[in-house]
């Protein structure tokens, strides 16, 4: 479990809200940039919704929260092959597409973690502004706002994690 969320939630999901909400800051003014949604990231969302879905009704959670990571890793790989650290500079209208599709990915995320994390949903949710609430493919409006956000998930430390369980008489193994 910690090893879960210390790589998963934290070096995978955590990494690309992190870098792309600042990346964001930094050079849109905390705003949504203007972009298109490249229609392989939108087709992979559609269906990403369908096979979640599907998975959830017949109680394969695991199944669907692997899907739903797979997908956080090729929006991670997306944004390195883009490099828009590199067309900031070379190419602004392909950097401020490339951030756009990356943030369309984390609100569609957000609403597919919905049911397994709800209050880091919610909080990625608010920082975005859109408070979806339908099971759905999301845009976010150009130019809204981005709220303050801050660190989505905490590194959990084996150590303590063993200390309070073993306060709870529980055994601990990693």
């Amino acid at each position: 479990m910690v090893c879960r969320n210390n790589s998963e939630l934290l070096g995978v999901y955590g990494n690309l809200v992190n870098r792309t909400l600042v990346f964001a800051k930094k050079y849109y003014d905390s705003r949504i940039p203007k972009g298109e949604i490249e229609p392989h990231i939108k087709v992979e969302i559609e269906l990403l919704y369908k096979k979640v879905g599907e998975f959830i009704e017949k109680g394969n959670l695991k199944i669907a929260i692997d899907e739903i990571f797979d997908f956080v890793r090729s929006i991670n790989k997306y944004f390195d092959e883009k490099t828009p650290w590199i067309t900031i500079n070379a190419d602004k209208d392909q950097c401020a597409n490339t951030i756009y599709n990356c943030l369309i990915a984390i609100i569609n995320i957000a609403n597919l973690l919905h049911p397994f994390l709800l209050f880091s949903s919610a909080k990625v949710k608010s920082w975005l502004n859109c408070d979806v609430k339908t099971w759905e493919y999301t845009n976010l409006e150009i130019g809204y706002k981005i709220e303050g956000f801050d660190i989505l998930f905490e590194r959990l430390d084996k150590e303590i994690i063993r200390d309070e369980l073993s306060k709870l008489g529980s055994n601990y193994s990693d």
